[in-house]
């Protein structure tokens, strides 16, 4: 039997030096590198970097924060874990529903139906 040839998508060194210079998360393995990755906060951790100076803070950040990555993330949006369905008044507020105090204009046809009966209540005549 002769086998099938496939070839590989990337070739043995191409995939190693692949860098992508665009925002995502990556896993970052070794104790070192992720020493080198710069440090941010998220809600919980300023609270309690709040009470520090900016220049103390920023040393704290570099040392021993808990959040590195390359890129910083985007913060979750509001209301995102919340499980259940806002009332009406909270989607008002929300600003998902727009109030229109003015009622919509009912559609109208130009030109009436064709009559192609006559009503039950009178006879036809042939």
């Amino acid at each position: 039997k002769q086998k099938a040839f496939v070839e590989t998508y990337f070739k043995s060194g191409e995939r190693t030096n692949l860098v992508l210079d665009f925002p995502h998360i990556e896993v970052v393995r070794k104790k070192e590198e992720r020493r080198k990755l710069t440090g941010h906060t998220c809600k919980e951790c300023e609270i309690y970097y709040a009470g520090l100076p900016e220049e103390e803070r920023q040393k704290k950040l570099a040392t021993c924060s808990r959040h590195r990555s390359r890129y910083i993330p985007p913060e979750t949006p509001e209301n995102f874990w919340e499980v259940g369905f806002p009332s009406t008044q909270m989607c008002v507020e929300r600003g998902y529903i727009k109030e229109e105090f003015a009622p919509c204009p009912r559609p109208k046809r130009r030109q009436p139906y064709n009559v192609m009966f006559s009503p039950k209540g009178k006879e036809q005549k042939t």
